[in-house]
């Protein structure tokens, strides 16, 4: 598994499985210039500040913890394209909500803006949730594609599909591979998001 630094986000299906992303390398900080830069750029409807935003009120950090107003300020982010935003709204949408077909499209919308997190974390919902949204094939693709980045996500995933491997017919490997090629053609050029 990748390194799991400072803030963890985990999405937690039926079945018990967790898989946790690093989202970023230092929690928010508190110091008083950045939290008013943060409010200031969310006023001004900054795309990072939102973010920022819905992390302080998702972390309890510097300010009392408020998941309402996260998720408003998650989706404010997600209405501007920012990545992490669609994240962490497929993780609330799975793990709390149980909308599993919500965090299909919050985890795809993230992985075609280039989160890495989200590429992993469709092949995860694919694998674990429940029917309609369950789906083998598309988590061993979507597996492969995040694998094969030689990127730090890619080494979580590549142990994932190791394991998948063996739970899955040989003709689902082969269909996998397939979706694999397509999806590699469709996304492998989208650069990482950087935050």
């Amino acid at each position: 598994m990748i390194e799991r630094i400072a803030l963890l986000v985990a999405l937690v299906l039926p079945c018990g499985y967790v898989s946790a992303q690093a989202l970023e390398r230092e929690a928010p900080s508190c110091s008083e210039d950045a939290v008013k830069s943060a409010r200031e750029g969310a006023a001004r409807g900054e795309a990072a500040s939102l973010y920022l935003m819905a992390r302080y009120y998702s972390t309890g950090k510097c300010f009392a913890g408020d998941g309402e107003k996260a998720v408003n300020f998650y989706w404010q982010a997600a209405k501007l394209d920012y990545p992490p935003a669609f994240y962490n709204l497929g993780v609330v949408a799975a793990g709390g909500e149980r909308d599993y077909k919500k965090a299909e499209l919050m985890f795809f919308r993230g992985a075609q803006l280039g989160h890495r997190g989200s590429e992993l974390q469709l092949a995860v919902l694919y694998q674990f949730a429940p029917v309609p949204v369950a789906d083998k094939v598309k988590s061993y693709a979507w597996l492969t594609v995040t694998a094969n980045r030689g990127e730090p996500v890619s080494q979580e995933a590549k142990s994932l599909l190791e394991d998948l491997e063996h739970k899955i017919a040989s003709e689902e490997r082969e269909r996998g591979k397939a979706l694999a090629g397509r999806l590699s053609s469709q996304f492998g050029n989208v650069p990482p998001f950087a935050f």
